[in-house]
């Protein structure tokens, strides 16, 4: 029987690609801790935490862009493949949290269901460009700081600073393009333990001084 190539088969290679990035997460969240299981029956939730955190993962390599040379990572929250077949979804029902997985640099980011963009690009490592906090340089601002020492501060230029101060980008806002960018490396956020932990002990503690 004639070997067959995996690269003259897309959605066979979309699927391996997918799973490979399946795995790689629960190895990340086997070494914080968590136990990750996987559903039987595949409802959109490729992995289900012990503490009862519901994750889809997508994984996605570099790929050509027309605007970024060095090619970027093409994600999308409300698409899905199902038997080879390009669908739409409302994630909200069916997972808590996304993690994105950047294959090519192994790059994860991990976000809330709801506050993700519907389709963005991430650039490579290095030349990624984050989200900057329009409140926080009003915050800034508001105590006298000018706005070169904002930009500063921010690790921005002065013109972001006059910009976004005079009309927010809607880059830099909740839902822009950028905004998934400041996800990279959140773990944390499915750490749902670690919180109940720190509730419990702080309920403990002033039960202890009450009483």
């Amino acid at each position: 029987m004639a070997k067959r190539e995996i690269t003259n088969r897309p959605h066979k290679n979309r699927m391996m690609v997918g799973q490979a990035g399946v795995f790689r997460v629960a190895s990340e969240l086997l070494m914080r801790g968590h136990v990750p299981w996987f559903p039987s029956v595949d409802t959109g939730c490729d992995i289900l935490l012990d503490n009862g955190i519901r994750i889809q993962v997508k994984s996605r390599q570099l790929q050509d862009h027309p605007a970024y040379p060095e090619g970027a990572y093409p994600f999308s929250s409300e698409q899905a493949w199902y038997k080879g077949k390009e669908m739409q979804r409302d994630w909200c029902d069916i997972v808590d949290f996304f993690v994105f997985v950047g294959i090519s640099e192994w790059r994860f980011f991990i976000a809330p269901v709801a506050m993700c963009t519907k389709n963005f690009w991430i650039r490579p490592k290095g030349l990624t460009t984050h989200c900057v906090s329009v409140e926080a340089m009003r915050t800034m601002r508001e105590k006298g700081m000018t706005n070169q020492a904002i930009a500063e501060h921010l690790g921005v230029t002065d013109m972001t600073v006059i910009r976004n101060l005079k009309k927010p980008s809607k880059y830099n806002s909740e839902m822009g393009n950028r905004h998934i960018a400041s996800f990279e490396d959140r773990w944390d956020l499915l750490d749902l333990n670690r919180s109940i932990k720190g509730i419990e002990t702080a309920s403990s503690q002033a039960v202890a001084i009450l009483g």
